[in-house]
């Protein structure tokens, strides 16, 4: 009999973490953050986003089925199962051809973007510290702790899983990277990601 997945969609939308056997001993909430990528939630500055495919209680292994790793290498360290455009193919047709590699090239550049702005706005503000009061000091770095918040999580949690969500956790992220420049007299500056600059599209 196959082994039960890890992760499952329940009666109730959510997604239940069965038992893993000895497994959880050493990788305790290995999928948290995906998983909560996924429902939509976890994030700062955003109402939840559920993905509409969670709403459809697809589960992980719906998408997840292509192997990562040749025998030699799993008969080692295990297979881990990726998720590939086939599997969006497979239930909708040619409807979102190469939507799965929009999305990643789409996440990818707002992440560029927001963690750049980021590095401006930190870099500003510990310049900055002697010269603005407790209240602001506070208040400023509650915006950039909130900023690195949603952008670690749309990285770690593969923002690919709710592209939607991801993406709207990243603009708000710049968002407030960009209040913080402006609260301390800069001017924010967001890069075009290296794909788009005009040397490369030229």
């Amino acid at each position: 009999m196959p082994a039960s997945p890890l992760l499952s969609i329940c009666s109730d939308r959510s997604i239940c973490s069965e038992p893993a056997g000895t497994c959880g001993q050493c990788h305790e909430q290995s999928h948290g953050g995906p998983v909560e990528m996924y429902r939509g939630v976890g994030g700062r500055g955003v109402e939840s986003m559920p993905s509409p495919m969670f709403l459809a209680q697809v589960d992980c292994i719906a998408c997840h089925q292509e192997k990562e790793y040749g025998s030699g290498v799993a008969d080692v360290i295990g297979q881990t199962y990726i998720a590939a455009q086939n599997r969006c193919d497979y239930c909708h047709g040619n409807r979102y051809e190469g939507v799965l590699d929009e999305w990643k090239e789409s996440i990818e550049s707002g992440l560029f973007q927001a963690e750049s702005i980021f590095i401006q706005a930190d870099a500003l503000l510990a310049n900055a510290l002697d010269d603005i009061d407790p209240v602001q000091q506070l208040e400023l770095r509650r915006l950039l702790g909130d900023a690195e918040h949603n952008i670690r999580f749309v990285s770690l949690g593969r923002g690919v899983h709710n592209a939607t969500y991801a993406t709207a956790l990243l603009s708000i992220s710049i968002d407030y990277a960009s209040q913080v420049i402006e609260a301390l007299g800069g001017e924010p500056v967001i890069p075009m990601p290296p794909e788009s600059t005009p040397e490369d599209s030229g």
